[in-house]
């Protein structure tokens, strides 16, 4: 588990563990990122505010990338296994 406080001007979250691209396609459903408290709704791309998000891998981190910056102060708690 992972948890960041959100600055307002970030939509990017590169997670402490990484799950490497090959391990991703079986892995991404087993990351759950939660804003506030509330669960969010992970998509294949393009994620559209900040109740949806994608997971990515970049050759060196695991990035939780939601479609629109969190507000200032809220809470993203990402829950994941590697």
């Amino acid at each position: 588990m992972d948890d960041f406080i959100a600055n307002g001007s970030t939509s990017a979250f590169a997670l402490n563990n990484r799950i490497a691209v090959a391990q991703l396609s079986d892995f991404a459903q087993g990351v759950q990122v939660y804003r506030n408290g509330q669960r969010l709704l992970q998509v294949g791309s393009s994620p559209q505010d900040a109740s949806e998000y994608t997971v990515t891998d970049n050759g060196s981190a695991t990035v939780v990338t939601l479609g629109a910056n969190p507000a200032n102060l809220e809470v993203i708690i990402v829950d994941y296994w590697v």
